[in-house]
């Protein structure tokens, strides 16, 4: 071999051995560098994946737990109803029990129909007892008391499969005349709208000492049963009135879903509060609702594609909801047996109390990406598991990894190209390019040496010599380096674009959110099912309501009935009419109970997919229309008076004359209507305090009349002949009689004492005076004053300290006249003390205190309570003419000044107040025992 051969070889070989070891430097940075960019790339986006479904769990944790504080506080709230309140505060179940016994038939009679009717309707006969046998309708009846037999037959047989009768003779006799149908006559449409609105399935409540259920909205057979005995005494509605009866005051008892056969064997909870009435507890309240109200609140993973499930596990490892039914559903094998949710996670939930994410195997022994948590519903432990298929959560790795294999691939065949393709050139040209080769390839090797270590080599570039493919190569390399240092340089710009944009974004989110929670307007957005989704903060500072009572349910339930079809119409009309406003003004109650006068705008943004609502602004405005109230009284008021003055200037001596005749009339009239006021007040409280003791006195008396009745019949088939067991009977027989006797007298001369006073009180014509006791008097007074303040409000109550002196003499007096006095100043007592309880709330006690005393011939009567007082600006106007200080409609202004008149001109007496504003007010009346008349005579 010659010598150009050998220096071809030895180029040759000092050319290729440096390409070959760089290649193959190359091929092993790059695999590796990939191969560590494709490893933290996977773990980033398992992560990812991990992270993403545990924030899912952990949103629907938040929601779950939102939902159960709005249950509890909804429960607290419901157990506080006045209706509740009234029907517990008296014993009317069972009244109305002993009512409807007095009715014709018998109670074995009633009992054969209540079964017959149970045999007839076998949905409503339970299915199983608590103990696994299924009672028969005689063993559930005979459970019953005897208020519970008489109610149900009356309410479940009687009022669905028999007509309606004709009223009997007496109205009072009918069980629609008794206090327990009116309260459950107006208490009832409202549960049941309650029923509708809030989800339940029925709504029990239950005497507290007894255990009865004395109310029931879906009127299934636990109404009238008791909760302590029978069938329903070992069911988890038994479990719930027993914890919240013997628990504290704020007390909710949750009980877990388990098959309540009252409700046709559906599967239910329990929520339960104590029920409080004057701060005594009486009785307990029930809630019962299906496992679907959670269904609504677990809706997150319909973001995530294919078989992504979020669902509820109870602690007896069963489905909460129709999402864990369905996968338990899939699982289920063939066979009687049934399946539970027992896997890894909710075996950690449970006797652990942990949260976790990671793989597991789901109920088909899958692996499944999985994250769970316990949650607690009131006291009881659940397990809220989201689950998705790996395949579809780690899809991303998988496509990054194909990738990343097909970009090595790619690049070591590159590699393998140009390996070639430079040995081929050696071969040829070797002796004129081996060193224009080596150096430009170890240049090349350095560059991607330190991009590849992350070495600042973007400015890095080859030199260039000659014209050759070589120097070609060199340069379409340069150009390549510009090319990527180019893109280098544009993507850190975009990245510094984004990062700006980004915190733009986040600017004007701050911007506008500012703006919401500031702005005086309330926003409100709808969504199509006219469901609350937003409200802005502004609606507490307007409205009272905290956001997150509204969010997800009707707004339209606290818009004033007489506005809320007129609002209904005007929000479909918004929907129909995208785009376009629509104003409308109604009220809308505030949290405290009052209402209020807002405006409202509505649009429809249903098509505009970031809203997918109709956007409502509220803007209170009370003071604006009852500023426009006063103009307008203001201006009808001026108008008023200046016609009256030019008609004044033009009237003549004869007008004027007919103008005062008129004026004496109009007088006249109201003191007359001052006269039928009083006494209109005084027949309403007679009457609703007669109603009671009438319908006792005709009860009792056609009680006793059969009860005589059946004593003399045993009497005369007896004979003298009575056994020790007979003349017992007849002893209790002699009892009852006794006792209704007792009644009758009772209530028959407190009705006659009544309408006594209601005849004397009414008398319209002048009476001549005579001897009066004042204790007497004041004491039947001070009673009708009562009763006729609570005829009025029912909510009304006041303590009464009666002290009378017992040697106070009898004066001379008109009894009419001086029963008005004491009524209209007893009526102002009570009125001001009932006032300033309805301001301060329970901490404040009104009182009353009538006391009598005597000194030589004058006896003196002091009235006092302990309202608000009489400021000392208007003291000396109160005897004044029209001049009142209760509100509009409350008073006339003449009941204290005809007061005066009388015990100062026609009794030639005193009459004076004294009063501390905030503290008391004290009518004192001095009244003369003699007459003046009389003591000239003497």
């Amino acid at each position: 071999m010659n010598l150009l051969g050998k220096f071809t070889l030895a180029l040759l070989v000092c050319g290729l051995a440096p390409l070959l070891l760089g290649t193959l430097f190359t091929h092993t940075i790059t695999k590796r560098a990939l191969e560590d960019t494709g490893s933290l790339a996977r773990e980033a986006l398992e992560s990812q994946a991990e992270d993403y479904i545990a924030a899912i769990v952990t949103a629907e944790k938040l929601h779950l737990d939102t939902f159960v504080r709005g249950l509890e506080n909804e429960t607290r709230l419901l157990s506080q109803s006045h209706h509740l309140k009234t029907l517990l505060e008296r014993d009317e179940f069972y009244e109305a029990a002993a009512a409807l016994s007095a009715l014709p038939g018998t109670m074995a009679s009633r009992r054969e129909a209540l079964i017959n009717w149970y045999r007839a309707n076998p949905p409503q006969v339970p299915p199983a007892g608590p103990n696994g046998v299924a009672p028969d309708a005689e063993t559930f009846v005979d459970a019953l008391s005897p208020a519970g037999v008489v109610l149900q037959y009356h309410y479940l047989v009687a009022t669905r499969t028999e007509p309606a009768p004709p009223p009997p003779p007496p109205p009072a006799r009918g069980p629609d005349a008794m206090p327990y149908a009116d309260v459950h006559g107006r208490m009832h449409a409202f549960w049941m709208e309650m029923l509708q609105q809030l989800g339940y399935v029925d709504i029990l409540l239950v005497d507290g000492e007894r255990g009865d259920v004395v109310y029931s909205a879906a009127k299934n057979v636990d109404f009238g049963a008791s909760l302590v005995r029978g069938p329903l005494a070992g069911t988890h509605a038994a479990d719930a009135y027993r914890e919240a009866w013997e628990g504290h005051p704020r007390t909710v008892v949750f009980k877990d879903v388990a098959p309540y056969f009252p409700a046709g064997g559906a599967n239910v909870c329990f929520v339960a509060a104590p029920v409080f009435v004057q701060g005594e507890k009486k009785g307990v309240v029930l809630f019962a609702f299906g496992i679907e109200r959670f269904d609504a609140i677990l809706g997150t993973m319909s973001v995530l594609q294919g078989r992504g499930r979020v669902y509820l596990v109870g602690p007896d490892y069963q489905p909460r909801g129709g999402v864990a039914a369905a996968l338990l559903e899939e699982a289920r094998p063939p066979g009687p047996n049934p399946v539970r949710i027992d896997i890894g996670p909710v075996r950690t939930v449970f006797h652990l109390g942990q949260q976790g994410c990671g793989v597991y195997n789901d109920l088909n022994g899958n692996p499944a990406l999985i994250a769970f948590t316990p949650i607690e519903i009131l006291g009881t432990t659940w397990a809220l598991v989201a689950q998705v298929d790996p395949a579809e959560a780690f899809a991303a790795v998988r496509q990054m990894e194909e990738t990343s294999r097909r970009t090595v691939r790619r690049m070591l065949y590159m590699s393998d190209a140009i390996v070639l393709a430079a040995i081929l050139v050696l071969c040829f040209v070797a002796d004129y390019l081996a060193k224009p080769i080596v150096r430009p390839l170890r240049s090349t090797v350095a560059i991607l040496k330190g991009m590849l270590q992350g070495e600042d080599a973007l400015n890095q570039r080859l030199v260039v010599r000659g014209k050759d493919e070589v120097a070609e190569l060199a340069s379409s390399f340069n150009r390549f380096m510009d090319k990527v240092q180019m893109l280098y340089g544009s993507l850190e710009s975009e990245v510094r674009e984004r990062k700006r944009a980004q915190e733009e974004v986040e600017r004007r989110q701050q911007y506008y959110k500012a703006l919401i929670e500031y702005a005086p307007d309330v926003i409100v957005v709808l969504d199509r099912n006219q469901s609350t989704r937003f409200v802005s903060p502004s609606f507490e500072r307007t409205l009272g309501y905290a956001p997150g009572e509204f969010v997800g349910t009707d707004l339209f339930g606290k818009v004033h009935p007489d506005d809320r079809a007129r609002v209904q119409r005007a929000a479909r009309e918004a929907i129909e009419q995208p785009g376009e406003p629509t104003l409308i003004e109604y009220r809308f109650q505030h949290k405290d109970g009052r209402w209020v006068d807002v405006a409202a705008i509505g649009t429809s943004r249903l098509e505009d997919e970031n809203i997918a609502g109709t956007v409502i602004n509220l803007r209170d405005v009370t003071k604006t229309k009852e500023a426009e109230r006063i103009l307008r009284e203001y201006s009808a008021t001026l108008e008023r008076d200046v016609a009256e003055r030019t008609l004044q200037l033009e009237r003549n001596r004869d007008e004027l004359a007919r103008a005062l005749e008129e004026l004496q009339a109009t007088q006249n009239q109201l003191v007359l209507n001052e006269k039928m006021a009083s006494l209109g007040a005084l027949t309403a409280g007679i009457a609703h305090e007669i109603k009671n003791p009438l319908n006792f006195v005709t009860n009792f008396a056609e009680l006793t009349s059969e009860l005589t009745a059946e004593l003399r019949e045993e009497i005369g088939g007896l004979g003298t002949a009575i056994a020790a067991e007979r003349r017992e009977q007849l002893e209790e027989l002699l009892a009852a009689i006794e006792q209704n006797t007792r009644k009758i007298q009772e209530h028959g001369k407190r009705a006659d004492n009544i309408v006594r006073a209601m005849l004397l009180h009414s008398r319209g014509k002048k009476d001549e005076k005579q001897k009066v006791d004042v204790n007497a008097l004041l004491d039947e007074y001070v009673q009708l004053s009562y009763h006729g303040m609570r005829a009025q409000d029912a909510a009304f109550n006041i303590t009464l300290n009666l002290e009378f002196d017992p040697s106070l003499p009898e004066v001379e007096a008109v009894p009419q006249d001086l029963a008005r006095v004491f009524l209209n100043i007893l009526n102002n007592g009570c009125f001001a003390a009932h006032q300033r309880k309805l301001r301060e709330g329970d901490g404040f006690r009104p009182e009353l205190t009538v006391a009598t005393s005597h000194e030589s011939d004058m006896v003196t009567v002091r009235i006092r309570d302990n309202g608000d007082g009489i400021p000392d600006a208007i003291r000396d106007k109160i005897f004044t003419p029209f001049f009142t200080t209760k509100p509009a409609g409350k008073g006339t202004g003449l009941g204290l000044s005809i007061s005066f008149d009388i015990v100062v001109q026609e009794h030639h007496g005193e009459l004076r107040v004294e009063s501390t504003p905030g503290e008391y007010t004290e009518f004192i009346l001095r009244l003369p025992v003699t007459t003046p008349s009389q003591k000239a005579a003497n």
